[in-house]
């Protein structure tokens, strides 16, 4: 029976299979227990002596894949996962940093930006040939909530200020997470300032670019509140972050079990594939 076969775990030494251990993956990818129990049979029907764990848990994610549609693969879908990132920590904002990063641009976060009247807290610089951007975030919890023309007229007297100081910059872009208003994108407009939100603008909008660099935040895989916090606070905050981490490193980091530190990054390697 599987359930007496010894398998090898990463550091060389044997264990005997659990069958248990995979019906606990399944669940907190967030399969059903029927589902789970069926899974944990299958890869069960399939262990052999000194068979390695990796293999076991592949095997088990591969099953999992089938039991889900590639659009809702996980547990949160894109906008829900942007808007689930903690504000306290300046996750939107540095989930923005990293993702111009994706995108060729030199970046530098949360600094501080002399105008002719006072300094600005800005969320990101960025650099590209030859170019020198501001980036302002609006992030909302809400994902329905509209980012409204308030918020466009404050970012843009930033702009207005910062360009008569002694650092000026070309333009500064505002993103967030939701949609614009209508006046909100009728100003922006006007002023040639760049808007980029959901779904707008066409060919350029939030979700678009994600798609385009695979540049996913981390949080789109399935885990608790707690493992989030300890990921994003070692400064991963995309899926292609997590996928190169190396489950033992990851591990010391976080202080994340290291098996479930390999289910994570097993995880990340299999959305980028996907």
């Amino acid at each position: 029976m599987a359930s007496m076969v010894q398998i090898t775990k990463a550091d060389g030494s044997r264990a005997v299979f659990k069958k248990s251990k995979i019906v606990g993956t399944c669940l907190r990818s967030g399969l059903s227990k029927d589902v789970a129990v069926k899974i944990a049979d299958e890869v069960a029907r399939g262990v052999y002596e000194g068979m390695r764990t990796r293999e076991i848990l592949k095997k088990t994610l591969t099953l999992i894949d089938k039991h889900e549609s590639k659009q809702h693969k996980y547990k949160y879908n894109l906008k829900q996962a942007i808007a689930e990132l903690d504000p306290e920590h300046s996750q939107f904002e540095r989930f923005v940093t990293h993702l111009f990063r994706e995108l060729g641009y030199k970046t530098r976060w949360n600094v501080i930006v002399q105008g002719e009247v006072i300094e600005h807290q800005i969320d990101s610089l960025l650099e590209k040939d030859g170019r020198k951007l501001l980036i302002e975030c609006k992030h909302h919890i809400n994902p329905h909530r509209l980012t409204g023309l308030g918020t466009v007229l404050t970012t843009w007297a930033v702009l207005d200020d910062i360009r008569k100081g002694p650092n000026p910059y070309n333009n500064i872009w505002l993103v967030n997470n939701t949609k614009f208003s209508n006046h909100a994108k009728k100003y922006s407009a006007a002023k040639k300032m760049k808007l980029i939100g959901w779904n707008f603008p066409k060919g350029g909008s939030l979700p678009e670019l994600i798609e385009k660099t695979q540049a996913y935040p981390a949080n789109i895989i399935s885990m608790s509140a707690k493992e989030r916090k300890l990921i994003m606070a070692n400064n991963i905050l995309l899926v292609k972050e997590l996928a190169s981490c190396r489950p033992d490193s990851l591990s010391k980091k976080t202080g994340l079990k290291k098996s479930r530190a390999e289910e994570l990054v097993e995880k990340a390697k299999s959305l980028l594939r996907a």
